[in-house]
């Protein structure tokens, strides 16, 4: 009863900063940034768990220890993917974009895309709907209580992102089973249990969830690894399709090999606040 407590009071409190976020909505987004940076500083200062997480994280990706304004920047290009949310149709469109690669938007109408926490993996559904014609169904963690989930579900909407709970297999493979394409955030496994593929990431054992990756192979479904960053004032749209002819094995090597270096490259922009 006391932990259902603490999730209800918890939901009511994320909502109404998101809710706050909405409000905050026809402000230019350099104000939103402003008021984004004002609660991840807020957060950097008292929420110490999260904070040694990210300084050992940090610890990994850059081989020495971080400084305290480098953990903080994780907190802020965190708040910063908050403040693109609610208006994340007119960053996209405003946004200076760079497509890295030949292979977006993929030609297929069914395949399975791999992607990150990292930068704003939200722009997809603005980036993908001209080419599908229909929303991108995307694998989330289930949120509660369910009024927060809700909340998501309803916001995604708006950008053309159906949101799966990751909960909910026979959903989740009914989508594929159906010929639609399915999108998939795969650096953090979800649930009790740490359920997952056991691979490396900066020499530490992680689980990630890439279970659906040996599905994929096994009906010949299409793979692509995506992401989205921030670098220099442009928006850069990464895009690879992974070779058909790879086995599993060699596929999970790939992808958590591709992770690991973009990572390095934008280690502040990668929004996982939980250790390795």
């Amino acid at each position: 009863m006391i932990v259902r407590q603490a999730e209800y009071l918890s939901g009511v409190f994320k909502l109404l900063l998101l809710k706050l976020l909405d409000f905050s909505s026809v402000l230019p987004i350099s104000l939103r940034y402003l008021l984004t940076d004002a609660f991840s500083f807020v957060a950097f200062s008292f929420l110490g768990a999260k904070r040694r997480a990210v300084r050992k994280n940090l610890t990994f990706i850059l081989n020495r220890s971080p400084s305290w304004t480098e953990v903080l920047r994780v907190f802020a290009e965190y708040g910063r993917y908050w403040a693109e949310l609610p208006v994340i149709e007119s960053f996209w469109r405003e946004s200076k974009k760079v497509i890295c690669g030949p292979d977006f938007p993929p030609r297929e109408k069914c395949f399975l895309g791999l992607t990150f926490h990292l930068g704003n993996f939200e722009v997809f559904g603005n980036a993908l709907f001209p080419s599908l014609g229909e929303n991108f169904n995307v694998i989330a963690e289930r949120l509660r209580p369910q009024f927060l989930a809700d909340y998501f579900s309803s916001r995604r909407r708006r950008h053309h992102i159906n949101t799966l709970p990751h909960d909910n297999p026979r959903k989740i493979l009914q989508v594929l089973k159906e010929g639609k394409p399915l999108g998939v955030v795969c650096d953090r496994s979800v649930g009790a249990g740490g359920r997952g593929i056991n691979t490396w990431l900066f020499g530490r054992r992680v689980f990630l969830p890439l279970n659906l990756v040996d599905y994929a192979l096994q009906k010949n479904i299409p793979l692509y690894v995506a992401y989205c960053v921030k670098d220099d004032g442009l928006l850069k749209l990464f895009c690879r399709k992974i070779e058909g002819h790879m086995g599993f094995d060699d596929v999970v090597k790939m992808i958590s090999s591709t992770l690991e270096n973009v990572i390095r490259c934008y280690p502040y922009q990668w929004h996982v606040l939980s250790g390795l």
